[in-house]
């Protein structure tokens, strides 16, 4: 009996060392998120409306794609409300679009260099005639972007 329980013992010890020597598997690697800034606004799609003399349908738009030229809001913004209610902040990376809800994220890339980045989508516009229908509303001015996909 004495011998059984010495080998138990033994075999015990034995399991337990066995367990500290393992290491856990790693972590998932974190991928960065974007924060939501406290003034977000609210999320809507929104009603149909008319700039001088044109009409703009709101949907969802999943499968959006476009390519055009990108401008800049400029600092007359600064401050002021968007579309959705958000206070507009020049130094963060936000867009404006005719029709997509609002805010939805987009990913838009620069044809030149091929670089991209994910914008929040919280205001409406452009307006003037020949510009793209979405924008970084902060620098760089007149990025040329293909490939927009909502990120919603």
């Amino acid at each position: 009996m004495r011998v059984l329980r010495f080998f138990t013992i033994v075999a015990s010890l034995g399991l337990l060392l066995a367990a500290c020597g393992t290491t856990p598997p790693p972590a998932p690697p974190v991928r960065p998120a974007m924060t939501v800034p406290p003034n977000a606004g609210v999320y809507k799609v929104g009603n149909p409306y008319q700039i001088d003399g044109v009409w703009y349908y709101p949907q969802e738009q999943p499968d959006y794609d476009e390519t055009g030229i990108a401008s800049w809001y400029g600092p007359t913004f600064y401050g002021k409300n968007t579309a959705n209610g958000e206070v507009y902040d020049g130094n963060a990376l936000t867009a404006a679009h005719r029709t997509l809800p609002l805010p939805v994220n987009v990913r838009v890339t620069n044809l030149e260099n091929g670089k991209s980045i994910i914008v929040r989508v919280n205001d409406r516009g452009p307006y003037a005639r020949g510009e793209s229908s979405i924008f970084p509303a902060t620098p760089p001015n007149c990025w040329t972007w293909s490939r927009t996909e909502p990120r919603g």
